[in-house]
């Protein structure tokens, strides 16, 4: 006999896109944390009104067409009344980004300006894909559980050698003569600003977090598109310091250049144990992005997420499994949506360190229930120059989440709770 937690989808055979249906409400499923079996509370999927969840034709036929533009939505992203499950499924996979008439930026880039989210009037993403659960989970008399939500905390190591330039110069602006020399020190004799990796685990550590280093394997610049790392990862001085990183618990993932090598050729140049990536300067097509996870044997990626605003891209706060479109099936690999970034605060909204730290805490406090908080905290925003008053908005986070009980995970966490077979 089965439990009241456990359902069957019963799906029309008329419907089209079936496996994305199935897809989708897999991932419903798993966000209500319901069973699915074939001795379930059966639950009708299709066309008709009578359907317990009901589906618009219209809606999976213009997707079925290729036609991802946005005019299929109402002017109030907040209001979806027709095909919440349709809805999720767009929002999930970002297909808006596929519509040949939106705009990147100079790398490719879907950026938020362009954006449904900015196209509809909002100043950031919201989790709609949540909401559309919640509703449809409401309709159904399925209860929500809530759960602490868990942050996933990261360092993409870009800048490693230019701390004496980059926070030098600010420091001769400001006419610390005996702080540009002490970086100029620092640079001659090999002990750079921003060789900070184990003072940043000794901090995390203090608050019983911990965290996960990306790591570029070439310093080979690219000529009018940009910088690779400022380091050579395969140095005796590097390779001592990974292994003494993961001695103290870190974990290690691939920062995917911006040259045209593959993913596993990265991964392979890197000679890590490492099953997550995240593309430098988050230069990436979505679309391109599945192809290339799926080709590459790493279960994780962290990179979807904006430059310029903080919030959750794809409007869904939990790692997903993404739908590979072009071939009608689930990826082999999770995404865990970034949500907040340094940069996006000191760099793109020009934000000072307590300002920030208002900002950031209150999205977390927000989000302090069903959701993963993915957090990225370079190195070079652990000194006072350059992004000064930075550090202690890290700390601030890390205090915040050891008083409010959220736990910090690993890659291999994320992947052994979220990455399963769809159709299970």
């Amino acid at each position: 006999m089965s439990s009241k937690n456990t359902y069957q989808f019963n799906l029309d055979h008329e419907l089209l896109m079936k496996e994305a249906v199935e897809w989708t409400l897999n991932v419903f499923a798993q966000y209500t944390k319901v069973n699915t079996a074939n001795d379930g509370v059966e639950l009708t999927v299709g066309y008709a009104d009578t359907s317990d969840i009901k589906l618009s034709k219209d809606f999976w036929q213009t997707i079925q067409k290729k036609d991802y533009s946005t005019k299929r939505f109402n002017s109030d992203l907040t209001e979806i009344d027709g095909d919440k499950l349709g809805a999720a499924f767009f929002f999930m996979n970002c297909l808006w980004e596929r519509d040949a008439n939106r705009t990147t930026d100079h790398w490719g880039r879907s950026e938020f300006t362009g954006s449904i989210w900015q196209e509809f009037g909002f100043k950031r993403p919201f989790c709609l894909v949540n909401n559309l659960f919640d509703e449809l989970a409401h309709a159904l008399g399925i209860p929500i559980p809530e759960e602490k939500s868990s942050v996933f905390l990261s360092h993409d190591i870009d800048a490693v050698n230019s701390a004496w330039l980059e926070d030098g110069k600010v420091a001769l602006k400001k006419g610390r003569l005996l702080t540009f020399l002490k970086e100029m020190k620092n640079q001659i004799t090999g002990n750079p600003a921003w060789f900070n990796f184990k003072e940043i685990v000794d901090l995390e550590k203090e608050y019983g977090a911990r965290s996960t280093f990306f790591w570029i394997p070439t310093d080979k610049a690219i000529p009018g598109v940009g910088k690779n790392a400022d380091y050579q990862i395969k140095s005796l001085k590097m390779r001592t310091e990974l292994e003494e990183l993961s001695s103290m618990g870190a974990t290690h993932g691939v920062h995917k250049s911006i040259d045209d090598s593959s993913i596993k050729e990265e991964v392979d140049q890197l000679g890590l144990d490492i099953n997550a990536n995240r593309y430098h300067y988050l230069k990436f097509s979505f679309d391109d992005l599945i192809t290339e996870l799926n080709a590459s044997g790493l279960k994780m990626d962290a990179s979807l997420g904006y430059a310029e605003v903080y919030g959750f891209r794809n409007g869904y706060s939990l790692p997903f499994i993404p739908f590979d479109i072009d071939n009608m099936r689930s990826s082999s690999f999770v995404e865990v949506p970034l949500a907040i970034m340094d940069a996006t605060f000191s760099r793109y909204q020009k934000m000072d360190g307590q300002k920030a730290t208002e900002e950031i805490l209150s999205f977390i406090k927000e989000h302090e229930k069903n959701a993963v908080i993915s957090v990225l905290w370079h190195n070079t925003h652990f000194t006072d120059l350059k992004y000064e008053g930075y550090p202690a908005v890290y700390t601030h986070i890390l205090q915040y989440l050891q008083e409010n009980e959220m736990v910090s995970v690993s890659p291999l966490d994320i992947i052994n709770k979220y990455l399963r077979d769809v159709h299970e």
